[in-house]
């Protein structure tokens, strides 16, 4: 404990030194049983059965990378989590004072615990610390799938999304992009496009909304060729996206109506009249607009993969969206 306060309070003051003390006297006056240790959560803790002063020492050190205050987490363990040319407080303690493996394993050690808790975020940083870059991604994804068609972005969703955005850059920039599987990267490149989607559909930008990423997934023309692209490329679909393809669907045939609507309301607030070039104008966008309602009806109906059943409301919605277009 006073090993520990004398390392932490130069860094960070006396009252960070003596919490890290308090808990690492917390720590071991816990039983280490093998199977659980109430300090570390509940669940299969056979991987944490240790019995040496050394292997108490990095049982407790991945225990205080899950419990160590969130603002402190990045300054205490790696500053920048993408940052790897400097050296900080955390990582060097643990460097000094790590057996069998050294800062990896307590980092692995400490990102299974925090899997086991529900830690996500924290979870999602040690991961990539420990090069576990997968299940970070997955993490991040399914974080990203419990948020992403809200209206206004809580400070969680706005974690996420930065952790996101961290991600990738730091994989393209470290050449680590090949270690990550393919759907998990194609998923989190989706969620992204589907929050610029519907943020840019709440604020009632429609054209720019249905000129996004996402539109790639629905159908446009309706032909043979492209249904069954769509078909495919649903079949590859991971979770996080999937469950929220009912509010997808409704938003896209919305971002369809609205948009036509502007268009006829324009035209006719114009004060030119229906000339000739207003009337072609309103024709190729109404007839543009019916075409890809239709392609998206006959999809939404007839020809997404079985595994996607929509909700009855949806197909509701879907439908008096529709007709909004074929009788407005």
């Amino acid at each position: 404990g006073q090993m520990l306060f004398d390392y932490f309070e130069p860094h960070f003051g006396s009252e960070l030194g003596v919490e890290m003390a308090a808990e690492y006297f917390a720590f071991l006056s816990q039983p280490s049983t093998g199977t659980s240790a109430s300090m570390l959560g509940t669940g299969s803790m056979s991987h944490l059965s240790m019995s040496s002063g050394h292997d108490e020492r990095n049982r407790f050190m991945s225990h205080l990378l899950v419990k160590v205050p969130e603002r402190l987490l990045t300054k205490m363990l790696i500053g920048d989590i993408f940052d790897r040319q400097n050296s900080y407080p955390m990582e060097a303690y643990i460097s000094d004072n790590a057996s069998g493996g050294g800062v990896d394993r307590i980092m692995r050690m400490a990102a299974r615990i925090a899997d086991e808790q529900g830690a996500w975020n924290r979870a999602i940083v040690l991961h990539m610390r420990c090069k576990q870059y997968n299940r970070a991604v997955e993490l991040v994804n399914n974080q990203l799938g419990q948020s992403i068609v809200e209206r206004s972005s809580s400070e969680a969703k706005k974690t996420h999304l930065r952790l996101a955005a961290d991600i990738l850059q730091w994989l393209a920039e470290s050449g680590t992009k090949e270690k990550v599987d393919d759907r998990k990267l194609t998923t989190l490149h989706l969620l992204l496009d589907m929050e610029e989607f519907f943020q840019l559909a709440y604020n009632q930008n429609y054209d720019q909304a249905l000129q996004t990423n996402t539109a790639v997934l629905f159908p446009i023309s309706g032909d043979d060729v492209e249904r069954s692209a769509k078909r495919q490329k649903f079949n590859q679909l991971e979770e996080p996206v999937t469950k929220n393809l009912d509010v997808l669907l409704v938003s896209y045939m919305g971002c369809l109506v609205k948009s036509y609507e502007d268009a006829v309301q324009k035209v006719q607030g114009g004060g030119g009249g229906w000339g000739t070039t207003t009337t072609r104008a309103y024709n190729d966008k109404r007839d543009e607009t019916m075409r890809r309602a239709k392609a998206l009806m006959n999809f939404a109906n007839h020809e997404l993969p079985q595994q996607f059943r929509l909700k009855r409301e949806t197909h509701e919605e879907l439908t008096n969206l529709d007709m909004r277009i074929q009788y407005g």
